[in-house]
């Protein structure tokens, strides 16, 4: 029963399993072989019927569904080969007329129906698929002489993805490559100014540029020209000075030895007062002298006269003793005697009188005579005193230095000069955008820095050492941090006219995917993988989409994220 009710509606594999079922109960089920006969029956007119109607995949699918029920009859292997060659021989056709994905979908109706059959139809298949990928290969490099990279590496992986064969993917990744590094903002710098400063700062500016997402250096046909207009730049330094000592010892020098001095003074005084002794026994030499002399000159005098007084008081006597002969001889004589006598004591008494005033001027020269010997001798006493006195300090004065050293304090007076060198420097950039720009093309930015050092004289006596003036920086490097200082101000410009080149890039490229996606696809391909990240995400799975399906491609260019939630 329920064989027949699969056999109403067409389930002849179903029929078949009922009917396996039911003799698997009983051995002779009497409607088994009617129902078998029957299903044969159907199923060979169904096959006849479909491929005379040239409805072929039908009668091949029913022709397999027959083999794989019941044994295979001539009639069934005939309708099998001669469905084989029906799709082998359309395979060919639309190979030569060069509908090759066509031509691989016959082949595919074989294969895909009776795997073993592949290696029957596998010269063909791989003739068919060189073909394939060759047209595209030569339509790669069509374009990329046209200079369309976009639709060369399209094509290349439309060849890869026919035949897989590793040239045509290395072909692909080198135009996908090239496509990469053209995706970039490709900008050049110029300047207007050869100097080592202005090739510094374009050296600057353009690590700054390159540090921006997606950019690039680019000489020929650049997105943006950026030029250093001359950057002018001057340096001032001033000083402030504060005075600063220094107390040093000098040195020493030679001064007289106090103790020295002391004794030579002493010394001194003991050869004045030699001097002084020997000048006063001088002096009263020579007043012995004058006394000497006054004496001796009365001494004359004094001697004749003393040599006349013994006479006289003689011839004074002898007068007397004449006279008083003549007195008692009364003698005519005696007035001439006592004349005589008269005339002798007068000139005794003369001579006596001389005598007695010489010596009443005498003595009191002799006494000073005597008083000046005696200052002599007690001044030849002094005065030897003195030189033994003398000597003595000059032994005691020999043995002591004659000077000693002294230290000698000094101060020094010094300026302590506080030095600050100031550079400043202006820097010009003006752009020229390959499109129409919405920002600023021309930006002045000014800075200054400075740099300080401290300085002054050396001396060595005061151990101060010489500080001469040596900045930490030169103008070079003060003016090198005012440059990049002033190019980090423009950063957020520069970034700015970047992100609107990219932009307008990006709108310009879906527009044109959209109305024209073969002519886009280079530049499509360049945003794609060279500036992804300046793409709007829903943008990026646009793009790849638009692209693919422009060139047929199933390979993705780029990993699109899933949509948050999806």
């Amino acid at each position: 029963t329920v064989a027949r009710a699969c056999m109403e509606k067409a389930d002849y594999e179903g029929a078949m399993a009922a009917l396996a079922d039911a003799e698997a109960l009983n051995d002779d089920h009497p409607a088994a072989y009617a129902i078998r006969q029957r299903a044969r029956e159907e199923l060979q007119s169904g096959i006849q019927g479909l491929y005379i109607a040239h409805r072929y995949p039908e009668a091949y699918d029913l022709a397999l569904r027959y083999a794989a029920l019941f044994e295979r009859k001539s009639w069934l292997n005939k309708v099998l080969v001669d469905l084989r060659a029906h799709y082998r021989t359309k395979a060919q056709e639309l190979f030569v007329a060069g509908e090759h994905a066509r031509a691989l979908a016959a082949l595919d109706a074989i294969s895909s129906r009776e795997p073993d059959q592949e290696p029957v139809q596998e010269a063909q298949r791989h003739a068919i698929v060189t073909a394939w990928a060759d047209k595209h290969a030569r339509i790669a490099s069509d374009l990329l002489r046209r200079d369309q990279p976009g639709g060369a590496a399209a094509s290349w992986i439309r060849a890869w993805e026919i035949a897989a064969r590793p040239t045509d993917r290395e072909a692909a990744d080198r135009m996908l490559e090239r496509l990469t590094s053209e995706g970039a903002l490709g900008f050049r710098i110029d300047s207007r100014s050869a100097t080592g400063r202005d090739r510094a700062i374009a050296e600057v500016l353009q690590s700054r540029l390159l540090a921006l997402p997606n950019t690039r250096v680019q000489q020929r046909s650049p997105h943006l020209v950026v030029t250093l207009l001359p950057s002018p730049s001057r340096c001032t330094e001033v000083v402030q000075k504060t005075p600063k000592t220094s107390n040093f010892i000098a040195g020493t020098v030679d001064v007289p030895n106090p103790a020295w001095v002391e004794v030579d003074q002493r010394l001194a005084a003991k050869d004045a007062e030699v001097i002084g002794g020997q000048r006063k026994i001088e002096a009263l030499w020579v007043i012995v002298g004058e006394l000497d002399q006054r004496l001796n000159e009365h001494q004359a005098e004094l001697v004749t006269l003393l040599g006349r007084k013994p006479g006289l008081e003689t011839m004074v006597e002898e007068g007397k003793v004449q006279r008083d002969k003549a007195a008692e001889l009364e003698a005519d004589s005696l007035s001439a005697w006592e004349a005589a006598l008269l005339e002798r004591t007068a000139t005794l008494e003369q001579v006596t009188e001389r005598l007695a005033a010489l010596e009443a001027k005498n003595a009191p020269l002799q006494e000073e005579a005597k008083g000046a010997e005696a200052q002599i001798r007690e001044t030849q006493a002094a005065v030897q005193a003195a030189k033994a006195a003398a000597k003595a300090l000059e032994t005691e004065r020999d043995a002591l230095p004659a000077t000693v050293e002294r230290q000698v304090d000094d101060t020094l007076h010094w300026d302590l000069e506080d030095w600050t060198r100031t550079c400043e420097a202006e820097l010009t950039v003006r752009l020229q955008p390959n499109w129409p720009t919405e920002q600023p093309v021309l930006r002045a930015e000014k800075g200054q820095e400075a740099t300080t050092d401290q300085a002054h004289i050396g001396n060595a006596a005061a151990a101060l050492d010489e500080d001469p003036k040596v900045y930490p920086l030169a103008d070079d490097a003060l003016l090198s941090t005012v440059d990049t200082r002033n190019l980090d101000a423009m950063l957020p410009w520069l970034e700015a006219v970047v992100t609107e080149h990219f932009h307008v890039r990006t709108t310009a490229t879906a527009i044109q995917l959209a109305t024209e996606p073969h002519r886009a696809t280079s530049e499509g391909l360049r945003l794609l993988l060279g500036a992804r990240e300046r793409i709007d995400p829903a943008a990026v799975g646009l793009f790849d989409t638009q692209i693919r399906r422009a060139w047929d491609l199933q390979t993705p260019f780029v990993e699109v994220p899933s949509p948050p939630g999806g």
